[in-house]
């Protein structure tokens, strides 16, 4: 959407990173993308609705089957082929299952991937997405505060987190165990 358009509806912020959300496999995905949206908007992102449009895009994915497993590969890999994601412009986090039950494993598979973010960690996804961005959690405050002008939203914010590192230290970037049994 261009400057135009945004100040024509009413949004004074242009420079508001965008992010879409792919949510693959059952609906507890659903519930969590919901989740993680809520606290996205709230913390100052704007969500969009094609890949294309995003700055960046995380693909909550499905690995309870093999199909499904394949199934998120195959988005997951048709999201690396999009002009914004080859040119480094627009990244790639890969959420949900997978991170969780395969970890550090997926470093390997999908080294394109900027982060990875598992499922007990989704509560982390505005600090690893400010971390992937390279944005503060403070410029998004602001940006908050001049939105509110036009809308109302609430929710919690979320603590510095690091983008690489060890899941052992809390790191929501790589491994962890799926919590859904």
């Amino acid at each position: 959407m261009g400057k135009d358009k945004q100040e024509q509806r009413g949004t004074f912020r242009t420079n508001q990173p965008s992010v879409c959300l792919v949510t693959l496999g059952c609906a507890k995905n659903e519930v969590d993308s919901t989740h993680m949206s809520a606290r996205l908007r709230t913390a100052g992102f704007r969500l969009v609705e094609a890949p294309e449009d995003a700055d960046a895009v995380i693909v909550n994915t499905c690995s309870f089957i093999e199909a499904a497993t394949e199934e998120s590969l195959e988005v997951i890999f048709d999201l690396m082929g999009l002009k914004g994601v080859k040119s480094g412009k627009t990244k790639v986090i890969v959420a949900g299952c997978m991170p969780s039950r395969y970890g550090h494993e997926l470093d390997r598979v999908l080294p394109e991937a900027s982060a990875f973010i598992p499922c007990n960690r989704e509560d982390d996804v505005v600090a690893l997405l400010c971390a992937v961005l390279d944005i503060t959690m403070e410029d998004l405050a602001a940006d908050v505060d001049i939105a509110r002008m036009t809308r109302s939203d609430t929710g919690s914010r979320q603590g510095p987190l690091s983008q690489n590192g060890d899941p052992s230290n809390g790191d929501a970037s790589l491994g962890g165990s799926d919590d859904r049994d």
